[in-house]
């Protein structure tokens, strides 16, 4: 596989302004090296496929997950770019099934699991935090007491 920029036929953004990004969590069971943090290549002819390394926290690389986005781009209309984001989910979904690898989507606000964006936008910021408590728990020491209970018995009829 060519991964060099400059074989890519670059389509003009004010053209081809429309492009997907689905945000995947790689189970420990995936084998992913990438020498750069993100990986260019043509797909289908047409359209450019960038594989990027996202930010994996220290918890989540001790348990071997590793999370990627893939952005498929240069689709004219939106809606080709939403039928190659849904073509793409169903594909990642098959070879997960198939191959039986761990592959889990991001959770969105919205029906499917990537986002259409506008190439000649900023991405903007994102941010990920994570938290955790703990409480101490002294044990006290508990006098067991005898209790005798009585029990009484009552027998009613109802005539």
């Amino acid at each position: 596989m060519n991964t060099d920029n400059s074989s890519l036929k670059s389509l003009r953004e004010s053209s081809h302004p429309y492009a997907i990004r689905l945000r995947l969590i790689l189970g420990n069971d995936v084998e992913l090296q990438m020498r750069t943090p993100e990986i260019r290549f043509p797909f289908a002819e047409d359209y450019i496929i960038r594989i990027v390394n996202e930010y994996t926290s220290p918890r989540e690389q001790a348990n071997f997950i590793k999370r990627i986005s893939v952005h498929l781009e240069a689709f004219s209309p939106a809606c080709e770019s939403e039928h190659a984001g849904k073509k793409l989910t169903l594909s990642l979904l098959f070879v997960a099934a198939s191959k039986r690898v761990t592959l889990s989507f991001e959770k969105r606000i919205g029906n499917f699991p990537f986002a259409i964006r506008d190439r000649t936008q900023s991405t903007g910021f994102t941010m990920r935090g994570e938290g955790r408590t703990f409480q101490q728990i002294r044990r006290k020491k508990c006098q067991r007491k005898k209790v005798s209970m009585e029990f009484q018995s009552k027998s009613y009829f109802l005539s």
